[in-house]
């Protein structure tokens, strides 16, 4: 591609800072506006591009860069969520129509707190409507109350040990009850049920 030009192009400011209007970048690409700290320019700007790929979602894009902290500080005149109501007053809302959102903290933490935090998947394709927690070590859930409500499968499985404790009282219901063990696999039950034959497979 021949280099790109702009003849009506606008560079305007001083040594603290300045905007440029049509400027062409190192990559040929074209910045509609460009806002730039005149001591820290090369790590300090916010670009709006105006050409680039479209699907890959380049041309069009807003790219805020700063090699200190970034804070949004909103919503204090909005009136709070009435108690018992569900769909509050937004102070802060991003949306995407596609693409994925991306929260990345390289050497830190990510901490959402609020009165009630909700994940949401909802998908008509059956390989979506996922929520998938993976951790290195370990996930701990703490609370006075956890409730677990599968309507067609919940399986716990584990390469160790797994250990079903009820300090006062453990309830164990079901309408039809198997139990199986690791001599299973060996000697089964008459009628070999579902369950001692998913043991022999390592339930897989």
């Amino acid at each position: 591609m021949a280099t790109r030009l702009v003849y009506n192009a606008k560079n305007l400011g001083n040594r603290h800072g300045r905007i440029k209007f049509g400027h062409v970048q190192d990559n040929n690409e074209i910045a509609a506006v460009q806002l730039l700290n005149g001591k820290d320019a090369g790590r300090h700007y916010m670009t709006m591009h105006q050409t680039g790929d479209k699907d890959s979602g380049q041309r069009g894009a807003t790219e805020n860069v700063c090699p200190g902290s970034f804070t949004v500080d909103c919503g204090k005149d909005i009136v709070a969520t009435p108690t018992g109501e569900e769909q509050g007053n937004q102070a802060f809302a991003v949306r995407c129509e596609n693409g994925d959102v991306l929260i990345q903290a390289k050497d830190g933490a990510i901490k959402l707190e609020a009165e009630t935090i909700e994940l949401v998947a909802k998908s008509g394709d059956g390989q979506k409507g996922k929520i998938t927690l993976d951790a290195s070590e370990t996930i701990e859930l703490r609370a006075p109350d956890i409730i677990v409500d599968a309507s067609d499968y919940a399986k716990i499985f584990t390469d160790g040990t797994l250990e079903l404790l009820g300090q006062s009282i453990l309830n164990i219901y079901g309408g039809m009850l198997h139990c199986a063990d690791g001599a299973t696999s060996v000697l089964g039950s008459k009628g070999d049920p579902d369950l001692e034959q998913r043991a022999r497979d390592g339930f897989i």
